[in-house]
């Protein structure tokens, strides 16, 4: 569910036309999808008795000031169209409609809290065809029921809760009452606020609140009615972006698995059983020969009591983690699965530590070399240590150094010198390489870091490319996640991976990496869809194969992941592109990981 988020213009433009601009603007750039005026003819609002109370006269001196032209406001509208927006409006009496010769160019209409029983109005709103927001304030249930009663058969109406005071204290906010009202009216509603605190606007939306309308103002201290109920800029956008990322806050209700930062953590912070002394096979493991360390990457001291009475089949040496491998015999591939995999294009990640281990447990094709940053920069890359009858891909690494992400086209002079250092040496390396094996090695690389518009950011891609292809390389961003795991946490990312870089990528012609776990996070996030997979099909030049569950479900093997992902990893599969696998923790356990993503690979990919 999607939650719309109303920058109600009001009474905050104080009458002028460029201020009204300058709060259209900031609407925008929260990432507000509507805004509202009100309207009220001044021939026909107050009356001109000598008896008004105090307040009544402080309102209407502040609606005289405050008054902008139908003209006015319609080329307000226009402006707003521009800029994406969807714009609404308030009437407050039946025959100020008659103002707007262009009152069909409103996307929306709304009914103040004071008029929910001016029936003649609704109904006459109504017949536009719009959606029509009736605001519930100042009414008791019994007249919100008769309203809810006397239009039950229209389709195109929404209440929203409100108390009218302003500004609304906590205490009387009565925010269940969205539940009722939607139970009431049957169907969606939202709410109208006039909260001190804009906050309450997300504890609205927990609770059923498909709109949220706000007042937004140039600053909150200024003269005026209104503003100081209303949000700026920074708080709108603060609000936006709770609101937008509340569905998946709130997501979780079934059987809990760790996402990728967790894992991280967990092996980081975690400790596991390490031998104090060699222990050779046959042996038992006792307590007094193991000690608990980190990282945890083997069998921890709560699973030990499921191991002491199994006999060692792999020697153990001292200061080795215990796995789960040290008692169960060797895996290696059938000559039948090899032919495959092989045949399939299967690869997998190698260290440039493990290469050899792998090499020969597998005895793949194919292999990419995922490197660290300490591995490039201090010239440990030497293509002659690894035979020539393979295939190469080159992962370059994710960070400069222990505290920045690369970033070839920062505005930080270190970091953008440093990431075209690595780069420039992973280059050598896969130049190096290609003439060793007469083989293309494409380069992949994660680049998550924009300060730019976003058309910069991928034309700056395209000429580096370019550059990088007259000298025989082939460079390949890769498709990323909504939420990648650096430094032990979280970060949204905000390019690579939506529609709209999917445009941009075919506008460059820009070919990728298409990394399948990325895309199904981003798909599970409602980012992506089926045709977004086709589209970055046509894009991809080789792949990344792992499976996930949901947004933050990173790694997971190769069909225990979502169901909808099977289409996308059988596709993937099925093709003649490199596919490097990817699952999590794959190389533990002497690779068991990988052995069963290669089995489960084949499976899937056999299975018309």
């Amino acid at each position: 569910m999607k939650i719309s988020l109303i920058a109600e213009i009001g009474i905050n433009h104080d009458g002028d036309y460029e201020k009204a601009v300058f709060l259209i603007k900031n609407a925008a750039r929260s990432g507000a999808s509507s805004i509202k005026f009100q309207y009220r003819n001044l021939q026909r609002c107050y009356s001109n008795s000598s008896r008004e109370e105090i307040g009544d006269q402080m309102i209407k001196s502040e609606i005289i000031r405050n008054y902008l032209t139908p003209d006015k406001i319609l080329k307000l509208l226009h402006f707003a169209r521009k800029i994406d927006l969807k714009v609404g409006i308030s009437f407050f009496n039946l025959e100020d409609i008659n103002d707007f010769k262009e009152i069909k160019e409103f996307d929306f209409f709304k009914i103040p809290s004071v008029e929910l029983l001016n029936f003649k109005l609704i109904k006459k709103l109504l017949s536009f065809g719009k959606e029509l927001l009736i605001s519930t304030g100042c009414n008791s249930e019994s007249e919100i029921i008769s309203c809810i009663d006397r239009f039950k058969e229209y389709k195109n109406w929404r209440m929203l809760h409100c108390v009218s005071n302003y500004p609304l204290n906590l205490v009387n906010s009565k925010l269940g009452y969205i539940k009722r009202l939607k139970e009431l009216s049957q169907r969606g509603v939202g709410y109208s606020s006039h909260d001190e605190n804009w906050e309450n606007c997300l504890i609205a939306a927990t609770l059923g609140a498909e709109i949220i309308e706000r007042h937004i103002t140039y600053d909150k201290s200024s003269f005026g009615l209104d503003h100081t109920t209303s949000s700026d800029v920074y708080e709108f956008t603060k609000l936006n972006k709770f609101l937008q990322s509340l569905p998946i806050i709130l997501k979780g209700n079934n059987p809990r698995t760790l996402n990728q930062g967790e894992l991280l953590n967990k092996q980081n912070l975690g400790r596991s059983l390490y031998a104090k002394k060699d222990i050779e096979i046959g042996s038992y493991l006792k307590q007094e020969d193991l000690e608990e360390l980190s990282p945890q990457t083997g069998i921890t001291v709560r699973e030990f009591f499921k191991y002491e009475d199994q006999k060692v089949l792999r020697s153990i040496k001292k200061g080795e983690v215990i796995e789960k491998s040290h008692f169960d015999n060797p895996y290696f591939l059938s000559k039948e699965l090899k032919y495959k995999a092989n045949k399939t294009k299967l690869s997998l990640p190698v260290r440039l530590h493990d290469f050899i281990n792998i090499n020969d447990q597998f005895n793949l094709e194919n292999y990419e070399f995922h490197l660290s940053y300490k591995e490039v920069l201090t010239g440990n890359l030497c293509a002659n240590n690894y035979p020539n009858d393979k295939k190469y891909s080159i992962h370059l690494p994710d960070y400069i150094d222990s505290s920045n992400i690369i970033d070839p086209f920062s505005n930080k002079e270190y970091i953008s010198g440093k990431s075209n250092e690595i780069l420039e040496k992973v280059i050598k390396f896969a130049n190096d390489l290609q003439e060793r094996t007469n083989a293309l090695v494409p380069i992949i690389g994660s680049f998550s870091k924009c300060e730019t518009s976003k058309e910069i950011f991928y034309e700056n891609h395209k000429n580096l490319i370019e550059k990088h292809e007259n000298l025989d390389c082939k460079l390949l961003p890769q498709w990323l996640p909504p939420i990648a795991w650096y430094f032990g946490g979280s970060v949204s990312l905000n390019v690579f991976n939506n529609k709209d870089d999917i445009e941009l990528l075919k506008q460059f012609s820009i070919n990728i990496c298409l990394d399948i776990c990325h895309f199904g996070m981003g798909f599970a996030a409602n980012n992506l869809t089926k045709e977004s997979f086709e589209d970055l099909f046509t894009l991809a030049g080789h792949i990344h194969l792992a499976d996930s569950i949901g947004i933050d479900g990173e790694g997971i093997q190769i069909g225990k992941g979502d169901e909808e992902n099977k289409y996308f990893l059988k596709k993937s599969l099925n093709s003649e592109l490199t596919k490097v696998i990817e699952v999590w923790q794959g190389h533990l356990n002497s690779y068991r990981g990988f052995h069963d993503a290669i089995k489960y690979s084949l499976n899937m990919a056999n299975n018309e």
